[in-house]
């Protein structure tokens, strides 16, 4: 395992200036932001905290990373950690994933931090996964989200690990020095569990869509009206046939939707946000 570069402490302190006036720029920007001003929507968020904020005198790092990530302030604190660590980092959030690409294509990161949860114009960063993949970036992405299976998902799309923002900063800093350094953040157990865990999920969620389209057209128009709060006997009446008839089409109902009472039946329908065909 390579060991990361240690800086030199004259830099450090030079380093160090530079940051606390990026910060200071940036929480100025934020507030604005905030105030009901924004900037202008195709701006593009970059906050360099390289050692050489020149990037024409830059040289080649194999320990760059590129932070996808909206909230300023969180990019710039954990940007300035992982330089802290030796890593070459910048930060980008928009202001397209066009842009975004070819970021990643330019700078050749050896790892991307994408936000799973992004704001306009980016937006969902699982969207973004593959694509980066594409322009040569290794993907961990970094989330509020507790959904297991959105995260499963990001796996699926390719990302190497995801990482929770409410573990602790100190946790997130952790992880992506350990995911540079050519540590595994998920084990192959662990990854096929979150797979075989997500397949499921999406079986489970088909499945009632087959039953519902196992349904008549007339079984499909009783169940309708029984979502609207009809009963049977407002049914026959309203469609001109019996009670008897209107029950059978009701038992039909519940014997393809695998339920046992017409308010289950009804639950259900309301649950898949069901309408007939």
């Amino acid at each position: 395992m390579s060991r990361l570069p240690v800086p030199d402490p004259t830099e450090e302190r030079r380093i160090h200036l530079e940051r606390l006036d990026h910060l200071d720029r940036l929480d100025r920007l934020h507030r604005r932001d905030r105030s009901g001003h924004p900037d202008r929507p195709d701006r593009l968020y970059r906050l360099d905290v390289l050692y050489r904020p020149d990037r024409s005198t830059r040289p080649a790092s194999p320990n760059r990373l590129l932070i996808v990530e909206d909230d300023l302030l969180l990019a710039a604190t954990l940007a300035m950690a992982l330089s802290d660590r030796g890593l070459a980092v910048e930060t980008v959030a928009g202001p397209s994933a066009a842009s975004l690409l070819e970021t990643v294509r330019q700078l050749a990161p050896v790892l991307v931090l994408l936000d799973l949860v992004l704001g306009p114009p980016l937006g969902s960063g699982l969207e973004l996964i593959a694509p980066v993949i594409s322009a040569g970036g290794r993907v961990i992405v970094m989330s509020a989200v507790a959904d297991r299976m959105r995260l499963a998902a990001c796996v699926e799309a390719g990302a190497i690990a995801t990482v929770s923002k409410a573990a602790g900063f100190g946790d997130l800093v952790d992880a992506v020095r350990r995911a540079v350094a050519g540590e595994d953040l998920l084990t192959e157990e662990q990854r096929q569990v979150l797979l075989a865990e997500l397949r499921v999920h999406r079986q489970a969620d088909r499945a009632p869509a087959a039953a519902f389209a196992a349904l008549s057209r007339r079984e499909q128009a009783v169940l309708a009206l029984m979502v609207a709060g009809q009963s049977a006997g407002a049914i026959a009446v309203s469609n001109y046939v019996s009670l008897a008839t209107v029950r059978t089409q009701i038992r039909s109902i519940l014997a393809k939707l695998h339920v046992r009472s017409q308010l289950a039946a009804v639950a259900m329908a309301r649950q898949a946000g069901w309408s007939p065909q």
